[in-house]
């Protein structure tokens, strides 16, 4: 059971963000260099955990429940630095001292250690400050409403980055919401679809190109990866060795890597052409057989339909559209009479449409 860096704090508004965005972009006018903190992870630290065990978690959350916590306004004010750090401040507002004060008594009681050091209300954004003159700190004295308390997860990706992530909130009303970490099992499903998007569909989204085969260059796919989850060249290696699908493949040095098929742009993974069994098989949600009686099967934004070989496959595929229909097609009979029929890498059949009196739904 992993240890995970917790704090208890508060996120701060939209509008507060901005404020403070537009003080880093300041500084960094003036030359100031270093770590500066993203937008997404602004927050006013109140009590700082360190490494939890996650079977305390539970233990966290029950204790901010009965904190029956209530929304106060509060307003940033100018900051300073101290050390390698710069930071912006919140004028006074007694709602927020007596929040801290509650929650660091119940953290005490209920043996929990944290940083006893007096609480000083900031907002870190920037850290490591490097600057060869004298700068000056400038923020809009922007004013919100604290809605929620909020539970962070300090989580550190491979790269050194972090990222703050909301484990647990609650709001004035005694409304919650509850975020659990996924398995690293579930955590990798997620990430191979992600991956499978970034190789069919978009690989825009990650500020990367593929050549006219498909192929993505490995070193770049990992870089843009990176950027919005823990990625590396073992991970991806595992995602592609254990997908059950085998949706991908590397080029026979390793520096490229392609989806074998289910693509919407035009590229030509290079599909080799041969003939079919005599019956493939396509699964389909209930819904749409009406649609394809009548026009038969297209590819429906991909550049080829997809054939399983066997019916329990397609019924499988079937199921992910609601209530699973399959058909039964007469490939035989449509290669017979002129059709094409493609194989890919990983054992799909394909091919462009499917007519529809080669139907047959199976019962």
């Amino acid at each position: 059971m992993q240890n995970m860096r917790l704090f208890i704090g508060l996120h701060l508004t939209h509008g507060q963000c901005w404020a403070i965005s537009r003080a880093q972009e300041d500084l960094k006018r003036q030359g100031v260099t270093g770590r500066y903190t993203p937008q997404k992870n602004l927050h006013l630290t109140l009590a700082f955990l360190g490494d939890c065990k996650e079977k305390e978690i539970d233990q966290i959350v029950k204790l901010i429940k009965k904190m029956s916590f209530k929304a106060f306004p509060l307003q940033l004010a100018e900051g300073g630095h101290f050390g390698d750090l710069v930071w912006i401040g919140t004028k006074p507002q007694p709602a927020l001292d007596r929040l801290v004060k509650q929650l660091r008594k119940a953290l005490d009681r209920a043996g929990f250690t944290f940083d006893q050091k007096p609480f000083k209300a900031h907002v870190t954004i920037l850290r490591k400050v490097k600057c060869r003159h004298p700068f000056s700190l400038h923020v809009d004295p922007a004013e919100g409403m604290i809605s929620h308390l909020t539970l962070f997860w300090s989580k550190q990706d491979h790269t050194g980055k972090i990222h703050y992530v909301d484990l647990f909130s609650v709001d004035e009303r005694g409304r919650t919401q509850r975020f659990r970490p996924p398995s690293a099992a579930k955590q990798m499903t997620r990430d191979s679809k992600f991956l499978s998007l970034i190789l069919r569909h978009h690989p825009e989204k990650i500020g990367i190109r593929l050549d006219r085969h498909g192929w993505a260059d490995v070193n770049e796919l990992i870089a843009g990866m990176s950027k919005t989850r823990d990625f590396d060249r073992a991970y991806l290696e595992k995602i592609v060795r254990t997908d059950a699908k085998q949706r991908y493949a590397f080029n026979a040095d390793r520096t490229k890597i392609r989806a074998n098929q289910g693509h919407s742009i035009p590229v030509d993974v290079e599909l080799k052409q041969g003939r079919p069994p005599a019956v493939l098989w396509h699964g389909t949600g209930e819904k749409s057989v009406g649609a394809i009686l009548q026009e038969g099967l297209k590819p429906m934004g991909r550049l080829y339909v997809h054939l399983s070989k066997d019916l329990e496959t397609a019924k499988k595929v079937g199921s992910r559209h609601g209530r699973p229909v399959v058909f039964k097609i007469n490939t035989a009979q449509m290669a017979e009479d002129g059709y094409s029929f493609y194989l890919s890498a990983n054992g799909i059949w394909l091919t462009k449409q499917v007519p529809p009196r080669y139907l047959e739904i199976f019962r």
